[in-house]
């Protein structure tokens, strides 16, 4: 399999952009648990933020946590980024568009603006907080998502008739958010690194499922957690 190889202008496998930043935290254990899985079982990497000492931080506890000493020699890369967060759930729909239009209020007056600053978590009904959940809350948590799919049949044609096939899969893991992400985004970061001529070749926007259809991706997931079955 081809790989991805370093030069002189681009140093680095993987930089990981916004570092300091809460799940940041967790992305960069897992790129430095799974570095040996890197071209050539070597993963040069370096985490980027907008504040140095911040990403100290970050690589220290990263180093704490996985009592890996050599992470205290990473390269730090300083730049400006932006973040986003979305929050999803048809059972929510009633409490969003409540707090959107309490939201939309509020950040009118400087004095709304300021409690939203400061109690962000009553404001936004618990699912936003300046903490974030412990490391004992993550490991409490997991995931489980049925996919239902129908289609046609390898070998049959479309236009004779209505869908023949069905297939139920089955995705679980550790929790979602801070955990199973980090776990995702790096995979599919190595899976990139690793094996380029399994990847689409020409040009245009490609879904996860086309653009790793014919790599080892989804081994890489269940070797790391996040486990796929067919029900």
């Amino acid at each position: 399999m081809a790989a991805f190889s370093t030069s002189s202008s681009r140093p680095y496998h993987i930089v990981i952009f916004g570092a300091s930043g809460f799940t940041g935290q967790f992305v960069v254990e897992e790129v430095a648990r799974t570095a040996s899985e890197g071209p050539k079982g070597s993963l040069k990497w370096a985490v980027a933020g907008r504040n140095r000492a911040k990403l100290e931080k970050v690589v220290e506890q990263a180093a704490e946590a996985l009592s890996a000493s050599s992470l205290l020699q990473l390269s730090f890369l300083q730049v400006q980024y932006g973040a986003y967060v979305g929050i999803g759930g048809i059972s929510n729909i009633f409490k969003l568009v409540f707090a959107g239009l309490m939201f939309f209020f509020l950040v009118k007056f400087s004095f709304g603006r300021n409690l939203l600053i400061k109690f962000p978590e009553f404001f936004s009904f618990s699912f936003f907080s300046k903490a974030g959940p412990t490391r004992k809350q993550m490991e409490g948590s997991s995931f489980r998502f049925i996919f239902l799919g129908e289609g046609y049949t390898e070998g049959s044609d479309p236009s004779e008739g209505k869908p023949n096939g069905k297939i139920r899969t089955l995705v679980k893991g550790p929790e979602v958010g801070y955990v199973a992400t980090p776990i995702a985004m790096v995979q599919a970061a190595l899976t990139m690194l690793n094996e380029s001529d399994s990847l689409p070749n020409t040009g245009g926007v490609y879904t996860p499922g086309a653009t790793f259809a014919k790599t080892t991706l989804i081994d890489r997931l269940n070797k790391h957690g996040i486990q796929f079955s067919v029900l």
